[in-house]
């Protein structure tokens, strides 16, 4: 379940913004940039691209506060914006060599974000998207090692597939975590956020 502390102070954090309140909007952007960026990043596949529209995000979202009626959903509302905005970029461009996912990939994934129920589905949703972003960076045969224990491998199995010692496993799962843990200090996520 979602920490209702950490709603109650979404909030409060909105309805500061909303009075123009600068160092709450700072507030905001610490705790939801890098989602932001990573998001930005899984659907672009460019780190510039991603920066910008980072920014760009968070103008919007000064800008467009006073849309952002309860904020008891603001990441849901979050989640909108960026959506848009990204689907919006690929639009612009005619030619997009560093990307695989297609627009109309894109427009499908939206559509099942807006079909979803409630602001926890879309907030689990985004910390999918993250965490799938930061296993992508790490080294194959850590990358490996971490996605096939996400499917439910056990150690033992996964030794066997990839014909080495279950101490090397052992080993590159844990870096892997580590890796992943230090990626997450960055952003107001926890590991065990994804267990939800």
């Amino acid at each position: 379940m979602i920490n209702s502390e950490h709603i109650d102070f979404d909030k409060e954090l909105v309805e500061k913004v909303k009075r123009s309140d600068e160092h709450a909007f700072d507030l905001l952007i610490k705790r939801y940039h890098n989602m932001v960026y990573y998001t930005c990043l899984k659907i672009l596949h460019n780190k510039e691209k991603a920066e910008d529209a980072t920014q760009e995000i968070f103008i919007k979202v000064w800008k467009n506060i006073n849309f952002c009626t309860d904020g008891t959903y603001f990441v849901s509302w979050l989640t909108t914006i960026v959506k848009n905005h990204c689907i919006d970029i690929l639009r612009k461009e005619k030619k997009v060599k560093e990307r695989e996912v297609s627009i109309e990939e894109i427009e499908n994934q939206d559509k099942i974000i807006s079909n979803m129920e409630n602001s926890q589905t879309i907030t689990k949703h985004l910390k999918f998207e993250y965490l799938s972003t930061v296993v992508e960076q790490l080294p194959e045969a850590q990358r490996i090692v971490f996605q096939k224990r996400l499917d439910g491998w056990s150690v033992k199995e996964i030794a066997g597939e990839l014909e080495c010692p279950v101490g090397t496993v052992l080993s590159r799962f844990s870096l892997a975590k580590k890796k992943i843990y230090e990626l997450m200090k960055k952003t107001n996520l926890r590991f065990d956020d994804f267990n939800e």
